[in-house]
């Protein structure tokens, strides 16, 4: 009983200190302020009820007056506050505000933008329990839906909506309720917000990167994204000294893992002694790639015909760009004009009139000249129909599957129907609900709603406003039909087979 009650102080100290701040005149409290002083006492509701349940269910009843005279204390001014504070979040979101602010009765002055620019739909991102995008993920959830004026409800809602595998199995057990959101967050928060993991992921991601076995810029693209990726994230986090630029650990993880060529052409970049930069080699790598599509088929067979080797034998002694030049074959690579002149090199070879001229380029001698093509273009068009075969599939998709499978509980809910339906005389069908034979057994409630009626009720005593309010909620309740009395034969069962909810004003 005692820790009881200090628990209790302490709480109590946390609601007078949240008082002070909110009736603070000096330092003014903006939007986010309100709101994160408003999910603070979410917590201290959470925690006030649990404590005058644990209290009252296990005080004497000699003292239960006393200490129900102290929660409702501490009630009133919970519900002093959660007032005060809903007014001054509704003054910012209030059209018609002045653009100085609002002042409360008791609260500081709310200062508020009248301007507003209308952004595009932000969708939430998707997060599985990698720890390397925690820190993404948490910060625009944060700013996205926590920082809102929201439910808990919703904000559960939305966060359980944007987990996926593991983060989600982690807080599947939390219903959607105001009650259960902050627990769940921080949850989250407690597993995932861990620097040393988030640190071991990033570094495990970068060392674990495949090696590539040819150049292509595919292969050279998946290395550096992820590599760039990696070092940011790092010097984001405040690990500078982990990624300084003249760590050479970095630059020898990459070039471990570049191709045989590209390896090469680094080693003659940098000289024999020097000590590379890692951002040099990433600039390396980024000078490597090339933007180009990527079609099927560029155009069609060339040259259309051989060319014969006496035509280029003033070429035999220099290298070609094609080895293949004289054989007909596919084109693999088409040049836009804006690179042409960047390959030619000094140098051009010319033969006799009318053969082919040699020019020097970065890949070794290309071939310029006329080609005669005696070829006759022919154009065959074929098209295949098969109708028998396109019909029968056609029947197969129409026609209804002559047998049915069903699981333990639709043949269940088949029998159920076929033994309880009638037909009414307006020719529609009745049919009992059915319901599960396996139930869980509620536990014992009636005790502590017992305690917390008679609780709530000396509260109402002494309080007739309070009283007033509620006894018109709950008149309206009725007259709604959100609520009714139960029979006789309801209250008559065991204890274990009904669940008495407390209720709070």
């Amino acid at each position: 009983m005692e820790e009881f009650i200090k628990r209790r102080s302490y709480i109590k100290t946390r609601l007078t200190r949240a008082k002070n701040k909110l009736e603070n005149q000096e330092t003014p409290l903006d939007r986010v302020m309100c709101e994160m002083l408003d999910e603070q006492l979410q917590e201290l509701r959470l925690d006030l009820n649990s404590c005058a349940d644990d209290i009252m269910t296990t005080c004497d009843d000699n003292d239960a007056e006393d200490h129900e005279e102290v929660f409702n204390e501490m009630f009133d001014k919970f519900n002093s506050m959660k007032y005060t504070l809903k007014v001054m979040l509704e003054s910012f979101n209030d059209p018609k505000a002045n653009i100085d602010g609002a002042v409360t009765s008791k609260g500081p002055r709310i200062h508020t933008n009248s301007d507003a620019v209308k952004l595009p739909k932000l969708e939430l991102p998707s997060f599985a329990g990698n720890y390397v995008d925690w820190t993404a993920f948490a910060d625009l959830f944060r700013a996205s839906v926590h920082s809102q004026s929201l439910s808990g409800a919703q904000k559960l809602q939305y966060l359980k909506g944007a987990l996926r595998g593991e983060a989600l199995q982690l807080i599947q057990g939390y219903s959607i309720s105001d009650a259960n959101y902050l627990e769940a967050w921080n949850v989250l928060q407690r597993r995932y917000q861990n620097n040393r993991e988030i640190v071991r992921s990033i570094i495990n991601k970068f060392i674990r990167q495949p090696f590539l076995k040819e150049k292509n810029a595919i292969g050279l693209r998946s290395l550096l994204d992820p590599s760039t990726s990696c070092i940011l994230a790092l010097r984001t986090m405040g690990y500078t000294a982990a990624v300084e630029e003249d760590n050479y650990w970095i630059s020898f993880l990459l070039m471990e893992r570049l191709d045989e060529e590209s390896r090469e052409l680094w080693e003659t970049k940098i000289g024999r002694n020097n000590m590379p930069k890692w951002s040099e080699l990433i600039e390396f790598l980024d000078e490597r790639r090339v933007n180009a599509y990527v079609i099927p088929k560029i155009t069609c067979m060339l040259p259309k015909q051989e060319v014969k080797e006496a035509e280029i034998v003033h070429l035999k002694h220099v290298t070609l760009a094609d080895p293949l030049l004289c054989k007909t074959g596919v084109i693999d690579v088409l040049l836009g004009a804006e690179v042409f002149f960047d390959i030619l090199r000094n140098g051009r070879i010319t033969g006799p009139k009318g053969c082919p001229v040699g020019q020097q380029s970065v890949w070794g001698f290309i071939v310029v000249g006329k080609c005669v093509s005696q070829a006759i273009p022919s154009t065959i068009s074929i098209h295949h129909a098969e109708i028998d075969a396109s019909m029968e599939k056609f029947w197969q998709i129409e026609e209804i599957p002559s047998k049915k499978f069903f699981s333990l509980e639709d043949q269940k809910c088949e029998n159920h129907f076929k033994s309880t339906h009638t037909r009414a005389e307006d020719g529609r069908y009745v049919v009992r609900l059915p319901f599960r034979e396996e139930c869980a057994e509620l536990g014992t409630s009636i005790n502590l709603a017992e305690k917390r009626l008679r609780m709530m009720e000396r509260r109402l005593g002494s309080n007739p406003d309070l009283k007033a309010q509620n006894v018109k909620f709950m008149n309206e309740y009725l007259s709604l039909g959100h609520m009714e009395q139960i029979s006789d034969a309801e209250v008559k069962k065991a204890s274990h087979e009904v669940y008495y909810l407390p209720h709070h004003p």
